[in-house]
């Protein structure tokens, strides 16, 4: 066999890889983020805040009646609670 064709034969080096940034401690997926989706601070008012705080909390209290209800037998049917997810539903 030539010197050319045991040359083709032979495996390449690996690429050579760029070296990582360094990504602290939030990690790489969260720098990734932040890169997708810049985050800027959302201006809101004190009234604003507190109007958002209180609709939070009625549907804080809506849920846990709605679950006291259906344990006690006075609601019928599926109930999911939305506990813990008041913030998404007032955005």
């Amino acid at each position: 066999m030539t010197q050319e064709a045991t040359a083709s034969r032979r495996p390449s080096a690996p690429p050579r890889r760029e070296p990582k940034p360094d990504v602290g401690a939030e990690g790489a997926h969260a720098v990734r983020l932040e890169r997708l989706y810049p985050s800027d601070a959302a201006p809101v008012s004190r009234e604003e805040g507190l109007m958002l705080f209180r609709d939070m909390t009625l549907g804080r209290c809506f849920e846990d009646k709605c679950a006291e209800m259906y344990y006690r037998g006075k609601m019928f049917g599926f109930v999911h609670l939305y506990n813990g997810q008041e913030a998404v539903s007032t955005g």
